[in-house]
């Protein structure tokens, strides 16, 4: 007879019912693994005296062992759904782990349980950029340089790897109305800024998904998937080129980062329909004033379509 993954559900609630006290212990011990990390060792040499007291309350290591197998057969299972739970790996009261489980769901792997226990749910951003998005995206704005600065436009200038300007950083926290730098994340100089990678990784990305929320609040959103007939600039001839594409988000992201999400919306809103069904831009109705900024937004459409 098989031995399946219902059975050992089963085994599960029997052994919860068996003491009464035992799943709140547990969730203790579940607590201090997700604080120090998966194993007794790591509490033993890091915890302070009052999660030690916590520890022993909830019974120490007569149901450590039982919480981490409990959580390498979620980590084994979520990987391996239709895989029946090998039956020697419940031949004991501990549930030791079996060799069966790979080696990289044991139980040092702790990160790793974190995911399969919670799935995590993805921002914006992670769903529709990834690092060629970004790396692109940087050697356009500043050649990859996170200490880049430039002046021009007005304002404190625009910072780092991904010129980051003013009303931005504003809107992220980093700075105030008048361009002074507020301390957040310890960044309270451009300085700072320049040096600490990290966190304009963590300022673009904020950024992505803040103007994510607008896009979709001023209904740019809705054109994705829309049809556009354009005109871009040929990097090697200078001269203009005819494009098809369709809008997707990372090229209304990527156009947003460039000229603002309202930009991109007026952009949109401009388009009118050809007898073939494609948008296209009429230049010829366009203000002179709106021509480079609409420009801007159709080329970073077209240039950051996947």
């Amino acid at each position: 007879m098989t031995y399946t993954q219902d059975d050992f559900i089963k085994e599960l609630a029997k052994d919860f019912t068996e003491d009464k006290e035992k799943p709140l212990k547990k969730k203790r011990l579940a607590a201090l693994l997700d604080k120090y990390g998966e194993s007794r060792e790591n509490i033993d040499k890091n915890a302070d005296i009052t999660d030690w007291m916590e520890y022993l309350f909830a019974q120490g290591d007569k149901y450590l062992d039982e919480v981490i197998q409990e959580r390498a057969m979620t980590r084994y299972h979520a990987q391996f759904p239709q895989t029946p739970i090998p039956l020697k790996s419940l031949q004991d009261s501990e549930y030791k782990i079996s060799k069966n489980i790979p080696e990289t769901e044991n139980e040092n792997a702790f990160n790793s349980y974190k995911q399969s226990e919670k799935k995590k749910k993805k921002t914006p951003e992670e769903t529709y950029l990834n690092d060629d998005f970004y790396h692109k995206l940087a050697m356009e704005e500043s050649t990859d340089d996170y200490t880049a600065y430039n002046k021009k436009g007005g304002g404190i200038g625009a910072h780092g790897k991904y010129q980051l300007r003013k009303p931005i950083l504003q809107d992220l926290g980093y700075v105030d109305k008048n361009g002074k730098w507020l301390g957040k994340n310890n960044i309270s100089s451009a300085n700072d800024f320049y040096k600490n990678h990290a966190e304009q990784e963590k300022a673009i990305r904020d950024m992505m998904n803040y103007y994510y929320l607008v896009l979709k609040t001023n209904e740019s959103i809705t054109h994705q998937g829309k049809k556009i007939n354009g005109s871009i600039t040929d990097k090697n001839t200078k001269k203009q080129k005819n494009v098809n594409f369709e809008v997707t988000i990372s090229g209304l992201l990527a156009a947003a980062h460039r000229e603002g999400p309202g930009m991109v919306k007026t952009y949109l809103n401009s388009l009118e329909k050809n007898e073939k069904g494609e948008y296209y831009l009429p230049y010829d109705k366009i203000s002179d004033k709106l021509k480079g900024n609409l420009k801007n937004v159709e080329e970073r459409l077209y240039n950051y379509t996947k």
